[in-house]
């Protein structure tokens, strides 16, 4: 299979999808750092306008730490000692500010200079630099998330593995990305944006291997304004640009009538995976 002249593979043991050949690191650095990934004219790739989308996007952040609270005392998160929380590609910040806000002692760290620039500027704990770079000491964390990232990693293997020596014993891994399990997930790819494609049971078998136990999956909603979702819908429908004029009716209206202001909820194929951290003599 070939999308947009790059070759995807698709495992046959566990139906896993992943470019071939992947892109290197040094490509994936200079992709993330070219600024075309947050503010981007290119249908498909990255966003219309991040910054723009901060409320939007943060109402699927709220859904997604009231779930992880969930396993948590009300008194670690209330008046107890915080938990410790690392958002890795935390991109601009938006996350790691509502963990924090949200009684967690949140940090973030992602490889994006522009993006950690623009969260330390607003006083957010952003750090520059892959989580193995950044040498954490073991079990340095409660919560580790991983909010539609993997898909971008270079080495999953490697990343996980990393994950799991900083996080505390029964820690919490959480990842959210694409399943291609279904119609959705499947219709969803994006080179060389994304470079795996995981379905629900290959990637709970991944993560198995890795020692994290799969305690709860949940469907994914994700909140646009209408400009964005229109700018994705069109770059996965029509990425030749050849009805980018109803594109512009779409918006337009949706301006003029005050509709961009409205939160659009949307199912989109992502799955959200809540992991525990199994104890080190029980990995395979």
């Amino acid at each position: 299979m070939e999308k947009d002249g790059w070759r995807l593979v698709e495992c046959p043991n566990d139906g896993l999808i992943y470019v071939d050949p992947l892109p290197t690191n040094e490509d994936l650095m200079e992709f993330y750092n070219s600024g075309k990934y947050f503010h981007s004219d290119d249908h498909g790739v990255g966003y219309k306008d991040y910054t723009r989308e901060k409320s939007f996007i943060n109402m699927g952040h709220g859904l997604i730490l009231r779930k992880i609270s969930k396993y948590f005392s009300k008194s670690n998160i209330k008046g107890g000692p915080p938990r410790k929380l690392l958002d890795i590609g935390a991109a601009y910040g938006f996350f790691v500010e509502l963990a924090s806000e949200r009684g967690f002692e949140a940090m973030g760290n992602d490889i994006s200079g522009e993006a950690v620039d623009y969260a330390k500027a607003r006083g957010i704990n952003v750090v520059l630099g892959k989580t193995k770079e950044l040498g954490f000491p073991d079990g340095s964390f409660d919560v580790v998330t991983v909010l539609g990232v993997i898909e971008h990693w270079h080495d999953p293997k490697e990343e996980i593995s990393e994950i799991y020596r900083i996080l505390k014993e029964n820690g919490l891994l959480v990842v959210l990305t694409l399943d291609t399990g279904n119609f959705l997930g499947r219709g969803a790819v994006k080179v060389p944006e994304h470079v795996f494609y995981f379905s629900k049971k290959n990637l709970i078998k991944f993560l198995s291997s890795l020692g994290f136990k799969t305690i709860k999956t949940s469907i994914n909603c994700t909140f646009f304004s209408i400009e964005e979702f229109f700018f994705h819908l069109f770059g996965r429908l029509f990425k030749n640009g050849s009805l980018n004029w109803l594109e512009r009716f779409f918006v337009g209206f949706a301006r003029v009538t005050h509709l961009d202001r409205v939160p659009l909820p949307v199912i989109d194929g992502q799955i959200l995976f809540i992991c525990r951290k199994e104890d080190s003599t029980k990995k395979s």
